[in-house]
């Protein structure tokens, strides 16, 4: 994302975190970083609070399920925590995932469950619908929390939540619904309006942001994209590309921008639902590629579901049937299929994320002005060029960098009779008059040629870092007419040579290209260490 725009976010920057044990913290909203959310979101399921030891319900024969949960709940992170991370988009947004996988007990049996998909979870957090446990990890009294708590009641905890993250974060504004006693029950009320402080706001949105982070990360692995259920044990088998990464670093920011593109800025493809562009385009890119099952749906390019038209003309322009292998029951699912997805998914993960970085950041309004930069006045266009006797055109100064508040002078070095110029800003307006009298006369008097004196104007540009100027001959000649022929000046006046395109007028030449020279009757004044030749048409077409 700093590529793209070019310049850090500062506030954005402080929340990023690292990798280290300590950012990961024993609990949720303890540490307050983009990376301990998008870590803790396989820690714990903060919005329905799926685990081992309160599991969605499932179905299936008795001791299948009790063999299931202990299996699946076992998983390293915990498996049902993660189960609302998978997404098959074809189905609609707002289809449940419904999860099978079979696990030996008396034989093989079916165990299943349905809990929401990784849209549904990602809207709740953007959008507020679920309660935020916020735990102390100490008794306390409450400490301004006087929501449904007698005064000086000691509190180990408080709940709330909030109308949609972007408001939560500029303004703090949440609904206080409860609290927890050192019982450790969570005691409700009706919603009584709060303001939380910046640093508690903070801390809370950029864990949030972090495990929005994740759901959309996890839509580059067809594993989520297809419902693969996947882990280390007799039931499930390791995904071929998630248990690949670890050590896996070439797709880096740099590599990303120089050899794919910038950040993907989910405002500007869909401006109306930014969020379902991000998530539904990756999802469906990463459904393109299959995986080992053994409890699966079916890979494919179709682009269904709820897909908008904005997302499925990005995906047909990404080509998204040719993405490669693997795409069969049987893979591959040997080294160069994992780095075939690598190259496809893993940019597209980066991309994707720093989209959502960049709308969080923009909604939130954390991204400021850009740095200042000096001007530098790259070249001048002119249009029309040249600019006849009797029309009007204008000279654009265009500048190579700078930015900020900048003031441009301009000033005429020199100019001519009959010749106006007007300054607004970066542009200068040449106004030719047809009255003009700064001609002299050819010899045999048919035609005015302009004196070899033109108009030169130099332009200042400046801002509060630094200046630059440069000056530009603006082209000028009088009205086409016909025929060019070649003039000399004498040091007094123009003298008509002769027609400087003899060979192209031979009608056995014609439509070809030539090449002809000319030798001067006339020999040139030499004035001002130069030698003067002029080019004018005065016969009539």
């Amino acid at each position: 994302m700093k590529l793209s725009i070019g310049y850090d976010i500062p506030t954005l920057q402080s929340r990023i975190g690292g990798t280290s044990s300590w950012y990961i913290g024993d609990r949720p909203w303890q540490r307050g970083y983009i990376t301990t959310g998008a870590w803790r979101e396989d820690e714990e399921d903060v919005v329905y609070g799926y685990s081992k030891s309160s599991p969605p319900t499932l179905t299936g024969i008795t001791g299948s399920i009790y063999s299931f949960i202990s299996i699946f709940g076992g998983l390293t992170p915990d498996g049902f925590v993660s189960s609302t991370h998978f997404w098959y988009a074809d189905d609609g947004d707002e289809l449940s995932t419904t999860m099978r996988a079979g696990v030996t007990f008396l034989g093989t049996h079916v165990t299943s469950f349905t809990v929401p998909n990784a849209y549904q979870k990602i809207q709740k957090y953007l959008n507020g619908e679920w309660i935020v446990h916020y735990n102390y990890g100490q008794t306390v009294g409450a400490p301004g929390w006087q929501v449904c708590v007698p005064p000086s009641y000691p509190i180990i905890g408080m709940a709330f939540k909030y109308d949609n993250l972007f408001e939560f974060f500029r303004t703090g504004k949440a609904y206080g619904l409860g609290y927890r006693g050192i019982s450790g029950n969570w005691q409700y009320c009706d919603p009584t309006i709060v303001y939380f402080g910046q640093e508690f706001r903070e801390r809370i949105a950029f864990e949030i942001l972090g495990r929005m982070c994740h759901l959309l990360q996890d839509m580059s692995v067809p594993a989520h994209a297809n419902i693969d259920p996947h882990g280390n044990d007799d039931a499930l088998i390791p995904d071929y590309y998630e248990n690949y990464f670890g050590d896996d670093f070439y797709w880096n920011a740099d590599n990303i921008y120089t050899q794919i593109g910038g950040v993907i800025n989910p405002t500007l493809y869909q401006p109306s639902n930014p969020l379902h562009f991000l998530m539904y385009t990756t999802n469906q890119m990463s459904n393109h590629f299959s995986t080992q099952g053994p409890h699966k749906k079916s890979n494919n390019d179709y682009f269904s579901g709820n897909g908008t038209s904005a997302e499925i003309a990005y995906l047909n322009s990404l080509n998204v049937s040719q993405f490669g292998i693997p795409t069969s029951d049987n893979g591959p699912w040997n080294y160069d299929a994992i780095i075939n997805v690598r190259n496809k998914m893993f940019p597209q993960a980066i991309r994707a994320t720093a989209g959502l970085l960049y709308w969080f950041a923009n909604e939130c309004n954390l991204i400021p002005p850009p740095p200042t930069i000096a001007p530098i006045i790259s070249n001048f266009t002119q249009s029309p060029k040249p600019i006849y006797q009797g029309t009007s055109g204008t000279v654009t100064c265009n500048l190579s960098q700078g930015n900020g508040n900048l003031t441009y002078n301009w000033s005429i070095v020199y100019g001519k009779p009959g010749v106006s110029v007007s300054f607004y800003g970066n542009q200068a307006e040449i106004s030719y008059s047809s009255n003009s009298l700064n001609y002299k006369a050819s010899e045999n008097g048919k035609y005015s040629i302009e004196a070899p004196i033109g108009i030169e104007l130099q332009c200042s540009v400046y801002n509060s870092i630094g200046s630059d100027v440069k000056r530009y001959v603006v082209d000028l000649a009088t009205t086409p007419h016909g025929c060019p022929f070649v003039y000399t000046w004498n040091g007094e006046t123009w003298v008509e040579d002769n027609n400087i395109l003899p060979q192209s007028q031979d009608p056995d030449l014609l439509g070809q290209d030539v090449t002809d020279f000319y030798q001067l009757y006339t020999k040139p004044v030499l004035e001002d260490d130069k030698y003067y030749l002029a080019i004018g048409e005065y016969e009539e077409v």
